[in-house]
């Protein structure tokens, strides 16, 4: 084990590994720490954190939730992202703005950003619809296809079945609906998709307002 990051919540760690992976380590009443999950895959974590979510970034510029299960001793993948950057650092905020809990990630280049947490499902169904409209209705310059880009990026070699629930919401995306014009808004977003969702044009705009905010 070779262990390069580290996070403690409680009486669990969670710790980064340059070949592992990660292992959640629990401190036992005989005073010792054990081992109690750990992802069987071969990635070069290279930050993690804990909250009402776990984290991690590898070396590839992918940041993934986790979950783990004490029953088969495994920590699961629940969503992936392509950063496209290698982050070397994640600072727990807690509640911020719209979102339960937050993240700062800072990265090998100097960039800094956020990750948000959103408790309500709703809203997270909301932005997911959203995103998806975007990237269809208007997309980026030259035809960039950002939703691909986006995807988790594995190593050569690397088979898995990366997991394909939408977990995380490109903000890059939904914050260009601020950019759009009432009309262009208009044709995205439906009379159908405000019945169906309950949010109009005008809410939409200011859950993104929201979001930007809570930067």
């Amino acid at each position: 084990v070779l262990g390069v990051q580290m996070e403690r919540d409680g009486n669990s760690v969670l710790l980064g590994d340059m070949l592992r992976s990660c292992s959640l380590l629990e401190w036992k009443a005989e005073q010792k720490w054990q081992g109690v999950a750990h992802s069987y895959h071969s990635d070069w974590i290279t930050a993690v954190a804990m909250g009402k979510c776990w984290l991690a970034t590898d070396s590839l510029g992918n940041l993934q939730a986790l979950q783990a299960s004490t029953n088969d001793g495994r920590i699961t993948c629940l969503g992936a992202m392509h950063l496209g950057q290698t982050v070397n650092r994640l600072l727990r905020l807690g509640p911020r703005g719209l979102f339960t809990d937050a993240w700062l990630y800072f990265t090998t280049l100097g960039t800094i950003g956020l990750i948000g947490f959103c408790g309500e499902e709703k809203i997270s169904a909301v932005l997911r619809q959203l995103e998806s409209k975007l990237a269809t209705a208007h997309p980026w310059l030259g035809q960039f296809d950002q939703a691909a880009w986006r995807l988790p990026h594995a190593a050569l070699g690397d088979s898995r079945s990366w997991p394909t629930s939408g977990y995380f919401v490109d903000g890059l995306q939904v914050e260009r609906w601020s950019t759009l014009t009432t009309e262009e808004q208009g044709r995205i977003w439906s009379g159908e998709d405000e019945e169906r969702t309950g949010f109009t044009c005008a809410d939409l705009t200011r859950l993104i307002g929201e979001i930007s905010l809570s930067k």
